[in-house]
């Protein structure tokens, strides 16, 4: 055996092909086990990257979302792993390409389906048990005494708006003439004698 001074290869003979080549199906695998550990599910995560809700992740959407907001590669390793998935640069990424089944699919659109009822339950028992849970403040509540008080106040009945005078200089508006166009008054002009101008 002869030993290649310098190598990460310990033979010559050694196929070192796996060291400088990129393994496309590794790399793919890493990345749906990143998402598994990040998100729990792997139609939880394509639900979270897929930002403008339409089912599919166009390549812009997928290289924000893996470059800046998992921060799991940058921008051209995000470009490589998309065609990775899907195989094309224009056509966009379904939830199919990223290796969910359509029962893991249906099960968690189900789930998050049943999650917003129940939220929406919550929110209108809550609302029902006492009207002012959801707007009891601090704030609100020094606000809304004020403004209790202000409606019992008995109000000078006058004509003016408010209770309030106008402040000085300010009246009735101004009158103005009618309107007259320019090209009426030149008409005018020109139709009367030299003499009378």
């Amino acid at each position: 055996e002869v030993r290649v001074p310098g190598s990460i290869c310990d033979t010559a003979s050694e196929d070192c092909t796996n060291l400088v080549g990129i393994d496309i199906e590794q790399m793919k695998e890493d990345f749906k086990i990143h998402l598994i550990e990040r998100f729990g599910s792997l139609p939880r995560a394509f639900d979270a990257m897929d930002t403008n809700a339409n089912g599919s992740l166009s390549l812009n959407e997928f290289q924000t979302c893996v470059a800046t907001v998992l921060q799991y590669c940058r921008f051209k390793e995000a470009a490589r792993l998309f065609v990775a998935f899907n195989g094309n640069l224009d056509s966009a990424l379904t939830w199919i390409q990223l290796g969910i089944t359509p029962q893991e699919w249906i099960g968690h659109q189900l789930d998050k389906e049943t999650d917003s009822i129940r939220r929406r339950q919550l929110e209108i028992r809550s609302v029902k048990t006492s009207p002012t849970a959801l707007v009891n403040t601090p704030r609100r509540c020094v606000a809304l005494t004020k403004h209790k008080e202000r409606l019992r106040q008995a109000m000078p009945k006058t004509g003016m708006a408010f209770s309030a005078t106008m402040p000085p200089g300010w009246g009735e508006p101004p009158h103005f003439d009618p309107f007259r166009s320019a090209g009426s008054t030149m008409e005018r002009t020109l139709s009367q004698p030299f003499s009378a101008r």
